[in-house]
């Protein structure tokens, strides 16, 4: 082996995901808020999928934001988090708007599906009661790697897999969170979590967000939720 030869890996095409903590006391009273939310809510409001996972406010034409305007205060510190991840990816926005928005709630057990957001932007996760002892973290499929599966082109010969992960070899990357903490990123990127929750109530916030208006700098239409 040729001795004293410099190297290094440039990390050319990175995934941006925002990872944002609000403020203890503030989540408290949020998190008091939601739990009250989740309550009150009637059965017009209510979706139980067959994972074991129950929401509020996850269907056409629902908006919890909107749906329950006692929660005012929390809309308008998430608009301030995602313009915020906006500003931080490079990209200019005047406003936003929630185009949808809703409560999870899963049991012991469940799972979250691989998937994307379509019809929006940006996406986030709220994690508003949260235990890392009995709940499973949210995590991101790594897009460059060797998954077979998938239906994305992805070269035709594989290697062997080293035993130590990195961003590069690993099929998931897993942010570390905590209860209050909000996660950002844009919403086609693959999510979910495939470990299932050893105990129950893991509740979290989920939304969509548009610009109001978009505009590309050749193109330029309005968003009206």
């Amino acid at each position: 082996m040729v001795k004293n030869i410099k190297a290094n890996i440039l990390n050319i095409n990175p995934e941006p995901i925002g990872v944002y903590q609000i403020e203890i006391e503030i989540h408290q009273k949020f998190k008091q808020l939601l739990n009250s939310v989740w309550d009150k809510a009637n059965s017009s409001f209510r979706q139980e999928r067959d994972s074991g996972t129950r929401h509020v406010c996850n269907q056409s034409g629902q908006n919890l934001f909107r749906d329950f305007t006692e929660l005012a205060g929390i809309e308008s510190v998430f608009k301030q988090i995602v313009l915020d991840y906006i500003d931080k990816i490079g990209n200019t926005c005047e406003d936003i708007l929630f185009n949808s928005s809703w409560l999870n709630k899963s049991d012991k057990g469940t799972v979250l599906g691989d998937h994307s957001h379509a019809n929006s932007l940006i996406s986030a996760n709220y994690f508003v009661n949260y235990d890392e002892e009995k709940h499973t973290a949210l995590s991101f499929a790594n897009d460059r790697h060797d998954r077979w599966h998938t239906i994305k082109p992805l070269p035709s010969l594989r290697m062997k897999v080293a035993p130590k992960l990195n961003m590069y070899n690993a099929p998931r990357i897993t942010p570390t969170v905590k209860e209050g903490f909000v996660l950002v990123w844009r919403s086609n990127v693959v999510h979910g979590y495939e470990t299932p929750n050893l105990g129950g109530g893991r509740m979290t916030l989920s939304l969509n967000a548009m610009p109001t208006i978009v505009d590309s700098g050749l193109y330029r239409f309005k968003v009206s939720s």
